[in-house]
């Protein structure tokens, strides 16, 4: 693997194959809900999540950070929202030389929003996953924190922004036993949306490392179990 391809946070040893630029989304005038067997999601319901793949890209040279031990967990509602935690253990920086992470681990704390596409109901559903702690789309969603006496990028690192998944499947109405959300890195999906937390407009779908740009990838699924099927409208 290069040592210039910088990804961090990495899941997986192979990078995916990126597709053109989303053009920007309009500002949302309504939102879309979760539903279970044809009604809304009311209250917070847990399911059961797998993260098939999950990395942060960044495109400054010399550091890669895997991660090989993750977990997580999930819900979804009321409404609009849930929430995804994915805990990140064993990490290790093999570059640059002589930086850790301390603990090994590294934890990733997100509530998601659905939307439709351009903020017309029936249009198709993105979900916008943000920092929980800060409920804004641009807040810090980890912190890292590298050590060690010869690490050049000793200290601190957040992550802030948010990223917006691709549902599948992604039409209003439409139920699956299990529903997938993909992030598209640097092909990602970006918009301006109101923040249904805050009931202000911000630009969601950016993210920084630090004072760097940031890319998103993977995929993570959801499932409620006993053949139970949900989705959005």
């Amino acid at each position: 693997m290069s040592s210039r391809s910088g990804r961090l946070l990495s899941t997986l040893t192979t990078v995916i194959a990126l597709g053109a630029v989303a053009a920007p989304l309009a500002a949302a005038e309504e939102t879309p809900h979760f539903i279970k067997g044809g009604l809304e999601v009311a209250k917070e319901t847990e399911v059961k999540s797998a993260v098939h793949s999950f990395f942060i890209k960044t495109p400054f040279d010399n550091m890669l950070v895997l991660c090989p031990g993750v977990k997580s967990k999930a819900s979804i509602g009321a409404k609009w929202k849930s929430k995804l935690t994915v805990e990140f253990s064993e990490c290790m920086v093999t570059e640059p030389a002589g930086c850790t992470i301390a603990g090994g681990k590294v934890n990733i704390q997100m509530i998601d929003q659905l939307v439709y596409a351009k903020g017309k109901k029936g249009e198709e559903l993105y979900d916008i996953f943000f920092s929980e702690a800060h409920k804004t789309f641009a807040g810090v969603l980890a912190e890292i924190k590298f050590e060690g006496a010869e690490c050049v990028i000793a200290g601190v690192k957040p992550i802030t922004g948010s990223a917006i998944a691709l549902p599948s499947p992604n039409k209003p109405g439409e139920e699956a036993e299990k529903v997938t959300f993909k992030f598209g890195g640097e092909a990602g999906l970006t918009g301006k949306y109101v923040n249904q937390e805050n009931k202000k407009e911000e630009t969601a779908g950016t993210l920084k490392f630090g004072a760097n740009p940031a890319f998103l990838y993977g995929e993570v699924s959801l499932e409620i179990g006993e053949k139970e099927t949900f989705g959005g409208e």
